[in-house]
């Protein structure tokens, strides 16, 4: 499968916490796939928060242009929550397949939570009070000054996978769009793992797997955290590290040093009264998904 445009033509738009990581590190060891050294650039989605990459052709070329025409992957997670994305998407590259990885709500709320505090991009350590303040966060209250993604606080919103996946199916078809849900990952990884090369148009005996997951993690030392934070945050330090390395090797070197400074962290629930609240809630939403996925989640509608 080679790629007709400049940019990625292979997405996992999301959702964050359902085996994107280890989906796009397997992609990456894959000998014909492209993966560019920011696993999630967002380049579209122009209804969510910029990050560091500005939505340019210029930028796409920065990313994606040494793929030489091979299959280009964009692990960008928070499309799939995107009003935009779909659409962006599908006009830079009809032809785009696009894997949708999903798992039980709470267990996704309760993850990303734990991902949230340890990028610092949550304040409010307390899964149940965090998840609690979803109200003030979707008005835009509450929002931690370090925080560089404030769709995400809005934690039952970011659950909804069936209306955000039914945006991608009614842009691409059926055929162009596949589900992953994270129990089969955990079930079978080896199948799970022939099945999204397969879907994608690649030799499933050529992948290999990659040695760990995204496992929850938090912060050993409040002060470094602190000091890479404002690095990132300051234009003027960013300039400075940047002239002095190659942004590759500046992107590992972050990535090395946050796993350095990070330890497993405990796994927080949520209260069992909150959980129903919340899955009462998604009722409508999980039956969609089930007809979007062909898929009974039975399992999905108790905590």
């Amino acid at each position: 499968m080679t790629r007709s445009t400049t940019g990625p033509n292979l997405f996992i738009p999301g959702a964050p916490k359902c085996g994107t990581s280890w989906a796009a590190g397997m992609l990456a060891l894959h000998p014909d796939v492209f993966v560019p050294h920011v696993k999630e650039p967002h380049l579209y989605g122009s209804d969510l928060t910029p990050l560091r990459w500005s939505r340019t052709a210029s930028a796409v070329r920065d990313l994606y242009g040494d793929a030489d025409g091979a299959p280009a992957l964009d692990a960008s997670v928070f499309y799939l929550t995107s009003q935009r994305a779909a659409a962006e998407i599908k006009a830079a590259c009809p032809e785009a397949r696009i894997l949708i990885m999903v798992r039980h709500p709470l267990r996704a709320i309760e993850s990303l939570h734990a991902q949230l505090v340890f990028d610092r991009n949550e304040d409010i350590v307390d899964l149940n009070e965090a998840v609690r303040a979803c109200s003030d966060r979707s008005e835009g209250r509450r929002i931690p000054r370090t925080c560089t993604r404030p769709e995400a606080l809005d934690y039952v919103s970011v659950v909804r996978f069936g209306a955000q996946a039914q945006r991608f199916v009614r842009e691409f078809g059926e055929q162009q769009v596949r589900f992953v849900f994270h129990q089969d990952l955990v079930d079978n990884r080896k199948a799970t793992q022939t099945e999204i090369l397969r879907f994608f148009g690649l030799d499933p005996h050529k992948g290999s797997e990659p040695s760990t997951a995204n496992a929850r993690r938090e912060v050993r030392s409040k002060a470094m955290s602190t000091v890479l934070r404002s690095v990132e945050r300051s234009e003027r330090a960013k300039q400075a590290v940047r002239k002095a390395l190659p942004h590759q090797t500046l992107w590992r070197l972050r990535t090395r040093l946050k796993k350095l400074n990070s330890r497993p962290a405990d796994h927080l629930t949520l209260e069992p009264t909150l959980g129903a609240e919340i899955l009462d809630s998604l009722s409508t939403d999980i039956d969609l998904l089930e007809k979007l996925a062909g898929r009974r989640l039975d399992s999905w509608r108790c905590a």
